[in-house]
């Protein structure tokens, strides 16, 4: 009876342990600060990864500033603003960079490349407060 009791125990705490864990990464997943981007180590090698890279970045501040219900209590977490801010530092240098490469091929549409995509993503945020250019 007692090596089922300690048994018990055991698996309660580990249980419990592993519950806290999960639970704690899934509030860091969005507030981490992405990676910024360098003008001078940034090289896409192709419209495509231009297009990649610049639907991924607006769409994580997208899904950032969609945590809020308003522009208010978006403004007050100093936080998603910091991370909003390296967001969209990494999406001007994205443009800029792609632009200076590959210019007017980033605007016709391929099976890679999304310009109605990326459009739509910023007028969304645009929208709801954020600026993108």
């Amino acid at each position: 009876m007692r090596k089922f009791s300690i048994l018990y125990l055991i698996f309660i705490f580990v249980f419990i342990s592993c519950s806290k864990k999960k639970a704690d990464d899934n509030k860091t997943s969005i507030k981490t600060r992405p990676v910024v981007l360098n003008l001078d180590t940034y090289e896409p090698i192709s419209v495509c990864k231009c297009s990649e890279d610049g639907i991924k970045t607006l769409s994580k501040a997208l899904k950032l500033r969609k945590e809020f219900q308003n522009i208010e209590q978006y403004k007050n977490d100093s936080g998603s603003l910091k991370t909003m801010a390296s967001l969209n530092n990494n999406w001007s240098l994205i443009r800029d960079k792609c632009l200076m490469k590959f210019g007017s091929q980033l605007f016709t549409p391929s099976p890679c490349n999304n310009p109605d995509k990326i459009q739509r993503i910023r007028e969304e945020l645009d929208a709801l407060g954020v600026r993108t250019s």
